[in-house]
């Protein structure tokens, strides 16, 4: 090879990684002013106080939680389902707000939005690492941040279950991801990322039960995008879930123990499981709508009661040419099933 050739290796060698660094640092740039946009969008909400509905309950009212963070405050978080939840990180997360803040409700509104900036962040991150797609996962994690549906996530106070257990959901998402890859590489960190992915959806269930469905978003990841359907047994991607779906029947347990103690289980049994099956597949629809125009948005959403099938009807209809058209996309794009 020629002095000329070699020097010119050298110099397309250095361009790489000079590219490679300035996607990193593009990166980095764009999680600082995604997080500084989504803190300046919130920040009218520091403003609220205090509610009655749910927040006298959870932080005022609550003694273990307006007296802040004590051994027996902690203790009772882990053993305590008040308000029909097993929750314990969620109840020690207003504790460390308690005492950083007192019971000025502006600290606990700024601690609501900086987690969830933080998540805005990571989504964007988590997509972008699995994806490799910059600008579309940077789409998602705008529409995530800023998008209405998640406005009453921040700025009620008693739903910070929801954005903490996000905060794990994504944390397990991107310690998944690098345990996926750690699988293809000799000597890989394999029990370090599938450990700190175990700990990362215990801590989320912890917030909130929401994370149950967590072991089968992964199987769905395994699929597109980290397309280990094609790298690995089936049975193999399914019994290293097991470890995880225990813990979902564990905490869907103490939930279900939970809601029928605070007879929240009532209003269920008070209606067949078809007006049950009929308002869950409007839901779908409702949201749907909701994401395309947000308008009518409210805390609660009270059982409809008996639906006609009048409107149940084209509601699965609708559902089911939904997903045979994400079916029937598949072969061209894996992402249409996900």
């Amino acid at each position: 090879m020629s002095t000329e050739n070699r020097a010119s290796d050298g110099n397309e060698s250095r361009y790489r990684f000079a590219f490679d660094l300035c996607n990193l640092r593009s990166a980095l740039l764009v999680s600082l002013l995604l997080f500084v946009l989504v803190v300046w969008v919130f920040l009218p909400s520091l403003q609220g106080s205090f509610l009655v509905h749910d927040e006298y309950s959870y932080i005022t009212g609550n003694p273990h939680i307006n007296t802040g963070l004590t051994s027996d405050n902690i203790d009772w978080a882990f053993g305590s389902i008040e308000n029909d939840n097993w929750h314990p990180l969620t109840w020690i997360s207003h504790m460390i707000d308690v005492q950083f803040y007192g019971l000025n409700p502006w600290g606990h509104h700024l601690t609501s939005i900086l987690i969830h900036a933080f998540n805005t962040v990571l989504v964007f991150l988590v997509f972008r690492g699995m994806t490799g797609a910059g600008w579309r996962s940077l789409m998602v994690a705008g529409l995530f941040g800023l998008h209405p549906l998640n406005v009453e996530s921040v700025a009620y106070i008693s739903e910070r279950k929801n954005v903490l257990s996000t905060l794990f959901w994504l944390l397990a998402m991107w310690t998944y991801t690098r345990f996926a890859r750690e699988t293809t590489v000799t000597g890989g960190k394999v029990k370090i990322f599938y450990g700190l992915t175990l700990l990362f959806f215990a801590m989320g269930l912890m917030s909130k039960a929401m994370l149950v469905t967590l072991p089968f978003v992964f199987l769905l990841l395994d699929y597109w995008p980290l397309k280990r359907w094609e790298q690995k047994d089936k049975w193999s991607l399914i019994l290293e879930k097991i470890p995880f779906v225990l813990l979902t029947a564990f905490v869907s347990a103490i939930s279900y123990f939970a809601q029928q103690k605070g007879n929240a289980m009532q209003e269920m049994a008070s209606l067949p499981f078809s007006d049950h099956l009929g308002n869950s597949l409007i839901s779908y629809l409702r949201y749907l709508g909701k994401f395309f125009w947000p308008e009518n948005l409210c805390t609660f959403y009270p059982h409809p009661g008996h639906l006609s099938m009048a409107i149940v009807l084209p509601a699965a209809g609708l559902l089911a040419g939904i997903s045979l058209f994400a079916y029937m996309k598949r072969s061209q794009t894996r992402m249409a099933l996900t």
